[in-house]
C-alpha cells in the first residue's frame, strides 16, 4: 500500500477511489481490509468521514442497502464531493430496495446538485447526468435503446456500469 501514500498522507478522494475500484472488481474483502488498515494514514480530521463513506460503499456492494442508509443517515460531510458520493449511494440503495419514493428522492438530489452547480464542478455534472438517466429508468417511458445510448455516450457520468446493470432489468419488462 505504500505506493498510495504521499508525504502528507493519503487523500480522502484517493482512499475512497481505491475502495470503489476494489468493490467494482468484486474484491470486497480486500476493500474492507484496506479500510481497516489504511484509514489511519488519512489526515486525522478526515478519517471518520472517509472511513464511514468507504464502509457504506462496501455495504452497498454486499447488497446491504439498509445498512448503507443507516451508515449515512443524517450525515453531512465536510467535502462537497463526499456529500455527492454519499447522496448518490443513498439514492442507489433506495432504488435497489424498490422504494416507492425513489423518483422524489432523485428530484431532491437534483435540487441539491443544482444549488452547487454554480461552481461548475465535473462531479456535479456527472451526478446530474446520473440522476437524469436513473429517472428515465424509473419512469420507464423511453425506449431501452435510447437510454442505453445515453448511458454509453454521456460524459461525464457517474456509475455508468451500475446503470448498465439496471438496464438488464429494464429490458426484461
Amino acid at each position: 500500500y505504500a505506493a498510495f501514500l504521499r508525504e502528507d498522507g493519503m487523500s480522502v478522494t484517493q482512499f475512497n477511489n481505491i475502495v470503489s475500484v476494489a468493490c467494482n472488481l468484486g474484491d470486497v474483502d480486500w476493500a474492507d481490509f484496506f479500510v481497516k488498515t489504511q484509514g489511519k494514514f488519512l489526515p486525522e480530521s478526515l478519517q471518520e468521514d472517509a472511513t464511514l463513506l468507504a464502509k457504506a460503499t462496501i455495504h452497498f456492494k454486499k447488497g446491504q442497502y439498509l445498512q448503507v442508509l443507516k451508515t449515512l443517515r443524517k450525515k453531512n460531510f465536510e467535502s462537497l464531493l463526499d456529500n455527492i458520493r454519499a447522496k448518490a449511494l443513498t439514492l442507489k440503495s433506495y432504488y435497489e430496495m424498490e422504494d416507492a419514493d425513489v423518483l422524489d428522492k432523485c428530484l431532491v438530489f437534483d435540487a441539491y446538485l443544482s444549488r452547487h452547480n454554480r461552481r461548475k464542478i465535473e462531479a456535479v455534472a456527472a451526478s446530474l447526468h446520473f440522476s437524469k438517466i436513473l429517472k428515465a429508468i424509473i419512469r420507464r417511458n423511453l425506449p431501452a435503446q435510447q437510454i442505453l445510448s445515453d448511458i454509453k455516450d454521456t460524459q461525464p457520468l457517474y456509475f455508468r456500469e451500475w446503470l448498465l446493470e439496471k438496464m438488464i432489468d429494464y429490458r426484461k419488462t
